[in-house]
């Protein structure tokens, strides 16, 4: 999934109806959250909501508040207003650490690490194994065997005895993130991890988020490199401008404010794109798909979207249509292709002719 915050001001999407039950759907709900410093507005009314197992990739230039909304999940920034969730239930994090207890780490651009110590002890810093519980006294075997089973999982080749000032930023950025996962953590963010790290490195940190997203782990991304958006993120999620939400131009009719007529439930404020259809003029002896067998794609960035063209003239209910296509769309999302069946069956059926001909003959 792709959230694009723009520079200085950004706004996203508001919920005045209300928190969604969606508590098992969901790792992470942030709703309209505000972070002001003096003479700026960082985050305006900001919404993001991650499910599990999900990619949901921030991009945005630099400056757009992007880092800002992530230090305020992560405990590091206070909120100005709004609420978060995590698994359904509302948090408010005082500290890092506290953050980190809950299942929610996070990978910042500037590394914060003790130099002069091994890689073990910048990985277990504050909650070294026992050598027995109840004892002060660390265990130095435990520690290593705990930190190579991290690294062994991730692919990564780092001597967990290793002195940090001895590695290349590259690797020290590999010890971040294999911190991160040693917390059992439900979310990860992910804040501008490339930034230090070679092509072949940066490959290896793909491999690793996508298998965490496969375990489960709500994974968000923060870059404003557009190639990483498109190589990383699986899915968009579209919202709909705030000055036009409510409103429906008819003519003939007029504008009128859906919201006031219908209800709250009438408006869809976001939704993730699922399908992307074309609208044009009947064109007399154009050849137009009547079974539907080939699927074309769309390309919005990078993320390839099921794509139809359905011609349009005076009669056709354009919206019974629309929603037909999105119908189809979902059944074949699920495996089922009603033309591929069809075609499956007409052809069984014109074997079995075939065959009672020659037989009769």
């Amino acid at each position: 999934m792709v959230s694009v915050l723009a520079a200085q001001r950004v706004r996203a999407i508001k919920t005045e109806g209300g928190r969604k039950n969606l508590e098992n759907q969901y790792a992470i709900e942030m709703l309209n959250i505000t972070k002001k410093f003096p003479g700026i507005i960082a985050n305006d009314n900001i919404t993001l909501q991650l499910k599990k197992g999900e990619i949901h990739a921030l991009l945005g230039e630099n400056g757009a508040g992007k880092s800002t909304l992530m230090k305020c999940l992560f405990g590091i920034y206070s909120k100005d207003a709004g609420h978060i969730y995590l698994d359904g239930k509302e948090i408010d994090f005082k500290s890092s650490r506290e953050a980190l207890d809950n299942g929610v780490a996070m990978v910042h651009q500037e590394l914060n690490q003790a130099l002069k110590r091994t890689v073990m002890d910048n990985i277990w810093l504050g909650r070294y194994p026992l050598v027995k519980k109840g004892l002060p006294f660390v265990s130095d075997k435990q520690s290593y065997n705990d930190t190579k089973k991290v690294f062994d999982d991730l692919g990564i080749n780092v001597n967990p005895r290793t002195v940090m000032s001895t590695m290349p930023v590259s690797q020290r950025q590999m010890v971040e993130i294999a911190k991160a996962v040693s917390f059992n953590s439900k979310v990860i963010v992910f804040d501008e991890p490339t930034s230090s790290l070679t092509e072949t490195e940066v490959e290896h940190l793909f491999r690793i988020i996508n298998m965490l997203r496969d375990r489960g782990m709500g994974i968000i991304y923060i870059s404003h490199k557009m190639a990483e958006i498109k190589r990383i993120s699986d899915t968009l999620h579209g919202t709909a401008p705030e000055l036009i939400r409510h409103y429906i131009e008819i003519r003939g009719v007029g504008v009128i404010d859906v919201q006031q007529l219908f209800g709250m439930g009438s408006v869809q404020f976001d939704t993730e794109l699922d399908l992307v259809v074309q609208l044009e003029k009947w064109v007399d002896g154009k050849f137009y798909d009547r079974l539907g067998l080939g699927e074309e794609m769309y390309s919005i960035l990078g993320v390839k979207l099921p794509y139809m063209i359905i011609p349009v003239r005076p009669g056709r209910n354009l919206a019974g249509i629309v929603e037909i296509a999105t119908m189809k769309n979902r059944q074949m999302k699920y495996g089922y292709n009603a033309a591929r069946d069809f075609v499956t069956q007409f052809d069984s059926k014109m074997d079995a002719m075939v065959k009672e001909s020659r037989e009769k003959q």
